[in-house]
């Protein structure tokens, strides 16, 4: 696969003016732009992605679009307020920091492809649940994995 072609879900304008200039100098063929997750999933479902850029939040994906995904077997590099946090500690792929940079990015979608799951250290326990969900809504799951579409708790 010479040019992987690439979809992106970013929540923010800030994420996606920080990131979109420098994807679209890279190897990657930035071939869906999406704003809402039903794009995404139907450029998935038609065989037009080889890997995806997204975010969680209240203007990106949320759960229940995670576990959507998790049936397509995509590459996905996840983009959270969180990524330390305990929920992501069985996540089969790429989490990084919302506010990540292009390098840290173009990083992950490299590991994504490869299959490789790249991770931030975890929070201890005590000190993930003491902190707010920064806006993702987990509906009672603590942790997602995607390439089955099962959450544990």
């Amino acid at each position: 696969m010479n040019t992987p072609r690439l979809a992106v879900l970013l929540g923010t304008h800030r994420s996606a003016t920080a990131l979109i200039p420098g994807l679209q100098q890279s190897r990657f063929a930035l071939t869906h732009h999406c704003l809402e997750p039903a794009q995404l999933l139907e450029a998935i479902d038609d065989g037009a992605v080889d890997v995806a850029l997204v975010s969680t939040g209240p203007r990106g994906l949320d759960v229940a679009a995670l576990s959507a995904l998790s049936r397509r077997h995509v590459p996905l590099v996840v983009l959270d307020s969180q990524p330390h946090h305990q929920r992501w500690t069985n996540f089969a792929g790429v989490v990084l920091g919302a506010d990540s940079s292009i390098d840290l990015a173009l990083s992950g979608l490299e590991a994504a492809l490869r299959g490789e799951w790249l991770r931030q250290p975890v929070e201890r326990a005590e000190v993930a649940a003491a902190l707010p969900e920064a806006g993702f809504e987990t509906k009672g799951e603590s942790r997602i994995e995607l390439r089955d579409g099962t959450a544990a708790g």
